[in-house]
């Protein structure tokens, strides 16, 4: 009987500690070298009034170099004021031990898209940016939940809680960001 319940207790800590199957949106190998990207995924949501934010994060692993895609979308039926990443522009991830790590933005200056009304009658503005990881970070981040994003952008500071469990109020899907690097950084290391 003992074994049995060390079996099942065993069986129980491996499953609350195993990581998701890669789910890839792009996976190719040529003579140009290899590109792996995992699906976006919504980290964050906040619907007030008219407004609308999202966040979505990929990892990728170019040429076995892994970086964070990250995705901010603005909707709202009133003007959206633009947002920029430069070479100066940080990710700051907030770790549940209090520990953050600083990711460094990796491409030249960059805005965010307006698309003006869409059927709704709401403008939209995307930003989008490539960050870099710290070479000492991974095991923190798969070890601890994530718990707090900030981007530092050329146009300022935006500061984003992480939900343990996110449903959607627009697609009604769910999801748990808080794991996301938990779950998922393992499909792009090298």
């Amino acid at each position: 009987m003992k074994s049995l319940f060390s079996f099942f207790t065993l069986l129980f800590f491996l499953q609350i500690h195993a990581q998701k199957p890669c789910d890839l949106s792009t996976d190719v190998s040529d003579s140009l070298g290899t590109l792996k990207q995992t699906k976006d995924v919504l980290m964050y949501e906040k619907v007030f009034g008219n407004a609308e934010q999202f966040i979505y994060f990929s990892l990728l692993n170019d040429n076995k170099t892994p970086f964070l895609s990250v995705n901010f979308i603005q909707k709202d039926s009133e003007f959206i004021k633009a947002d920029c990443f430069d070479p100066s522009s940080k990710l700051f991830l907030q770790l549940s031990n209090q520990k953050i790590i600083p990711l460094f933005y990796a491409d030249e200056e960059s805005c965010s898209q307006l698309i003006q009304g869409d059927a709704n009658g709401k403008n939209t503005r995307l930003l989008s940016g490539y960050f870099l990881f710290p070479k000492e970070s991974f095991q923190m981040l798969k070890e601890h939940d994530l718990v707090f994003i900030r981007i530092k952008s050329s146009t300022g500071t935006k500061d984003f809680y992480v939900k343990d469990l996110l449903i959607s109020e627009i697609t009604k899907q769910s999801g748990q960001p808080t794991k996301f690097f938990r779950d998922y950084l393992h499909c792009v290391e090298n």
